[in-house]
């Protein structure tokens, strides 16, 4: 899976790094990319990347002598949450997925409004670019 990002993920993130960090003036760093630590990286066994209680388990580790506690024990990063909830009340929001939805659109939605969500996506897609199945 890491030759996988790395081959084929990793370049599509860095083209879009580099066009939001150039729209906005922005310069960027990405030490994590130096080609020492993704070799060390590597090859580091595959069980001792997975903690299923902690998230960047190695790389916390390897600063808690340098981090004060309340940063690397941080347990609220969540990236950018879709208000999946927020969207849902949204009556034009709704028009329009149920649009896209045959039966009950708003069950759907309060019962798994991720998968709604990406079918929306694919539904919007397809019609955009005009594709039939």
């Amino acid at each position: 899976m890491m030759e996988f990002d790395l081959r084929y993920y990793l370049p599509s993130l860095l083209h879009v790094e580099d066009r939001v960090s150039m729209a906005f003036s922005i310069e960027t760093r990405l030490p994590f990319l130096d080609h020492r630590l993704a070799e060390y990286a590597a090859s580091i066994p595959f069980y001792y990347k997975l903690n299923p209680r902690r998230y960047k388990y190695i790389l916390r580790n390897g600063v808690k002598d340098i981090l004060p506690r309340g940063i690397y024990q941080r347990q609220d990063k969540l990236g950018f949450p879709t208000p999946y909830g927020i969207w849902a009340k949204d009556p034009g929001f709704t028009k329009k997925a149920a649009s896209l939805f045959p039966g009950n659109f708003h069950e759907i939605f309060r019962l798994t409004p991720t998968i709604p969500w990406r079918v929306l996506n694919a539904g919007v897609w397809l019609k955009c670019f005009q594709v039939t199945l």
